[in-house]
């Protein structure tokens, strides 16, 4: 991974240093590298490769925070062969979709598991690969980024800052005998659920990660550099929490949005690269990302609420809501990305335009 970058404004290019040592130029550095993003931390987090893990950490903390969103999360990918034990139970489960007369339509469609007053745990599972893994995740609330894993440390980015269990670890916090409020248990109040037993039963300890969900403290900053020569996309630029599932959508209209119009200029000489990074590093997108973070947080908080009567309501709307609700509610918050996209086609290049651009490439 990249280690450092500097910025040589006179040239116009940026030199990055990789961990292994290795040194890449180029006319612009584009980091995608996530929430825990490197170049984010030396562009606003006064990062500085000379000094030690700790210390640029502590440094971070102060100039480019973190801010915890009240919620841990735990998630896996499983596989779930086809007749499998792990697949019949999850048969029992999902309901059929609507309007379908295909049962294996069904399978595509989320399951969702909200809190209760007695269990903490909001499940979310989806099927991939021909419905023969179950990609999951377990979020309950904390009001304290509480590291129960050892290995939780901050320093894996391939699993958003956080870590593998150990087989002790997943015993203690999957325990579906322990229950009560003083209870450790992840799944603590859960005591009827087959499927989420055989789940984590078949689930190896070190495929379940644990993390903390954050999003940045200061949603104000910039997402380019003054020299217009590092820009930041997706989590690096507005890391969220996961439930307005706007994460990936973003990311991707991030890197569409900044290779067209890095490419328009290349191709046209009608702009330099600083113009083009600025097109793309808008007032407008700022602020629509800083809306749909604090609304992913409200979300947050809503979902993992053990609130009788949000519970209550959120239960019944889950339940009952029919399947195009979800549906039209990811289309609505996906608004930001739709404006995104309207303003590159409408100011710096036409559909038809890239649509040439791609026959070109």
């Amino acid at each position: 991974g990249i280690e450092s970058y500097q910025e040589d404004e006179q040239r116009r290019n940026v030199v990055a240093t990789l961990a292994s040592g290795e040194t890449l130029s180029g006319c612009v550095l584009l980091a995608c590298d996530g929430i825990h993003s490197r170049c984010r931390a030396v562009l606003h987090g006064g990062y500085d490769s000379s000094q030690d893990w700790e210390t640029n950490v502590q440094t971070g903390n102060v100039k480019d925070p973190l801010h915890f969103c009240n919620a841990m999360v735990y998630w896996g990918k499983t596989s779930s062969p086809k007749g499998s034990d792990l697949d019949i139970a999850y048969s029992k489960i999902i309901q059929k979709a609507e309007g379908s007369n295909n049962d294996d339509d069904s399978r595509a469609w989320f399951t969702f598991a909200v809190p209760t007053t007695k269990a903490p745990a909001c499940l979310f599972v989806i099927p991939s690969h021909n419905n023969t893994m179950l990609n999951w995740d377990i979020t309950i609330r904390s009001t304290a980024s509480r590291k129960r894993s050892g290995a939780t440390d901050g320093k894996d980015l391939t699993r958003r800052g956080g870590g593998p269990l150990t087989e002790t670890e997943k015993k203690k916090l999957f325990d579906f005998a322990s229950h009560g409020k003083d209870s450790e248990s992840v799944v603590r109040g859960i005591k009827n659920n087959p499927f989420l037993k055989k789940l984590i039963e078949v689930t190896p300890a070190q495929d379940i990660t644990e993390a903390g969900l954050f999003d940045r403290q200061n949603l104000d900053l910039p997402y380019s550099s003054e020299t217009k020569l590092v820009a930041l996309l997706g989590d690096a630029a507005h890391p969220q929490t996961p439930f307005e599932g706007q994460g990936v959508n973003m990311a991707i209209a991030d890197a569409y949005v900044y290779a067209t119009n890095i490419a328009v200029t290349l191709q046209t000489k009608t702009k330099s690269l600083r113009d083009a990074i600025a097109d793309c590093d808008t007032d407008r997108r700022r602020k629509q990302a800083k809306k749909v973070i604090r609304t992913a947080r409200v979300s947050c908080d809503f979902f993992g609420s053990q609130n009788l009567v949000v519970s209550s309501l959120l239960r019944l709307y889950v339940r009952f809501a029919p399947n195009k609700e979800f549906i039209n509610q990811a289309v609505r918050a996906d608004k930001s990305n739709r404006d995104y996209l309207k303003h590159l086609d409408e100011n710096h290049c036409s559909v038809k335009e890239q649509e040439a651009l791609r026959q070109k490439a």
